[in-house]
């Protein structure tokens, strides 16, 4: 078997969620508490991808809610993968 790379939609729903308290790397620091989430990728059921939650409230998670890409910053020269609510900020 072959693998390679292919372009997904970004589109994804909430599979599990924890609230993080502890930063274990610095640039989340300032960013204490923060949402740690398990994203199922929509292009294949059971596809899950760990990441951040942001632009949403703990309070209006919900399971299964739709989800999409964003990158934010992570230093000057990279950017990492989080996911937000369908529809934008809150």
């Amino acid at each position: 078997m072959k693998l390679s790379g292919k372009q997904l939609s970004g589109k994804a729903t909430l599979y599990s969620y924890t609230v993080a308290n502890k930063a274990f790397h610095p640039y989340y620091v300032d960013k204490i508490p923060y949402l740690i989430a398990t994203v199922e990728l929509v292009e294949q059921p059971g596809l899950m991808l760990q990441t951040n939650l942001v632009d949403v409230d703990e309070k209006d998670l919900k399971f299964d809610m739709e989800l999409e890409v964003d990158f934010r910053p992570l230093g000057d020269s990279f950017l990492i993968p989080v996911f937000k609510p369908v529809g934008g900020a809150k």
